[in-house]
């Protein structure tokens, strides 16, 4: 290879990386990015708190709307514990 070529070599190599880069800042950036719902209303659905119960099961608070559910998920069956009016 003359110079040329390797310094044309190089200077690809290096916008290449910093293509790879670039787009996994923009993807971490954007990863939690959802767009609204198409009603042009805020998110209905929401999770409040997880709480691990043991290596399988989980305790979930989720929000929908203005009611809160806790839901017990991993076992056989997942099941609705207790369903009640959110509080803000």
């Amino acid at each position: 290879m003359e110079p040329p070529d390797i310094l044309r070599f190089i200077f690809a190599l290096i916008f290449v990386i910093a293509l790879i880069i670039g787009l996994t800042i923009i993807l971490r950036k954007f990863n939690g990015f959802s767009f609204p719902n198409l009603k042009g209303g805020k998110r209905r659905l929401g999770i409040v708190e997880i709480l691990p119960i043991d290596t399988r099961r989980k305790l979930v608070l989720l929000k929908k709307d203005e009611r809160e559910f806790l839901v017990l998920i991993g076992g056989t069956t997942d099941l609705v514990v207790e369903a009640l009016d959110a509080k803000d």
